[in-house]
């Protein structure tokens, strides 16, 4: 009986494309059961890419209009009213003729998309009669290069709450999470808190001008109080560069990678096809060309990701814990190592 679930949520579009280094690098090495949440449209252009799934275990589709199902709540919806007033992408996809309820973006959708996965495993966990140990978030049209770590890489007694490096926009990098399962109901649990408004009593407080996406996680994993177990693993996909909604235009017309990047904080231009995000692709390109063929292991990672973090001074942050076992175990030290918080 497997162990892990893995759950790409959002549009799916690009899974004819990505789907089989999906499978390959992240599914597959994980040994996964996988759940896959979505919207409806253009089923015949991507459908077929779900046989690329061998342990496909659950698909949920739905017409993609998170407003309506806000509306769909009753009520007064006083909670995520509240919210809209607060600007930024942190509740793109949320759309309306109120002014503040048009949204580039797709921080609510992503939301939605969270609800989706906790839905699916638990539904399939009472069939089964068996909780997962690891619930794994991530993105539909990420492109992996190479084989994620195994989640037995964490020494005992650690933390197992990964979160891939970078691209955290000021917050926290929101495309790639692996939670024990005990975690998932907090911290897939924000569209609840949307809804029943306390995260907008908490943002209201701060007096935020606005918001985007991942320094809106940053602050939900915060106040769930789970902020300090998060450890870091490299990160080992990129996100293609594409058109796939109307939400937030990407201008395409990058003559070559080196062209590509920010434009400002919210628009992009990047070759079609090619990484959305050069540095992201950079980063999980270096590290796979230095893994090759090789299995992971700690020594390993301490070659091709953490030696470079030591001298940037990176590893007394307790997210690069990971770093320090790989340091000790590439110096032949076998032992155990105890770490005491002040």
């Amino acid at each position: 009986m497997r162990q892990v679930a893995v759950c790409l949520a959002g549009l799916l579009r690009s899974l004819p494309d990505v789907g089989e280094s999906i499978q390959e690098f992240l599914v597959g090495p994980l040994d996964a059961d996988l759940f896959v949440a979505g919207p409806a449209e253009h089923l015949a252009e991507w459908a077929s890419a779900l046989a690329l799934f061998p342990t496909l275990a659950q698909v949920r589709l739905e017409r993609e209009n998170v407003t309506e199902f806000l509306h769909a709540l009753g009520g007064n919806g006083a909670g995520w009213r509240a919210a809209a007033t607060i600007k930024g992408n942190w509740l793109g996809c949320l759309e309306g003729e109120e002014k503040d309820m048009l949204r580039r973006g797709s921080g609510l959708c992503q939301m939605y998309g969270h609800r989706q996965c906790l839905e699916m495993v638990t539904d399939r966990e009472l069939k089964r009669g068996r909780q997962y140990e690891h619930v794994v978030w991530s993105r539909p049209d990420f492109v992996w290069l190479a084989a994620h770590p195994p989640l037995s890489l964490l020494p005992e007694g650690e933390s197992d709450f990964w979160i891939i490096d970078g691209e955290d926009n000021g917050g926290i990098n929101d495309r790639h999470w692996v939670l024990p399962r005990h975690l998932a109901p907090a911290i897939l649990g924000s569209w609840d808190r949307l809804i029943d408004g306390s995260m907008a009593d908490f943002f209201q407080q701060q007096r935020l001008p606005e918001l985007s996406t991942e320094t809106y996680f940053s602050f939900v994993l915060a106040t769930s109080g789970v902020d300090k177990l998060i450890r870091r693993i490299p990160s080992l996909a990129f996100v293609p560069c594409a058109n796939p909604h109307k939400r937030k235009h990407i201008d395409t017309s990058a003559s070559s990678w080196d062209d590509s990047g920010r434009l400002d904080n919210v628009n992009v231009r990047c070759v079609q096809g090619g990484p959305k995000y050069r540095h992201e692709y950079r980063h999980a390109r270096q590290v796979s060309d230095c893994k090759g063929s090789r299995q992971w292991s700690l020594p390993l990672l301490w070659e091709c990701w953490c030696a470079p973090k030591e001298e940037l001074g990176m590893l007394h942050f307790m997210e690069y814990r990971l770093c320090v076992h790989a340091k000790v175990a590439a110096a032949g030290w076998e032992g155990k190592l105890d770490f005491y918080e002040e």
